[in-house]
């Protein structure tokens, strides 16, 4: 699942490693929620 994730983030970096940031840190909140469920 992380590499999944991280394939999805790695181009929206080279577009934009702002967003990236931003949009890892919700990514990452949902990846721990579906596995605590």
């Amino acid at each position: 699942n992380q590499d999944e994730h991280m394939a999805v983030i790695q181009p929206n970096s080279e577009k934009t490693g702002i967003l990236d940031e931003i949009v890892t840190i919700p990514l990452m909140d949902n990846d721990h929620k579906e596995s605590n469920d």
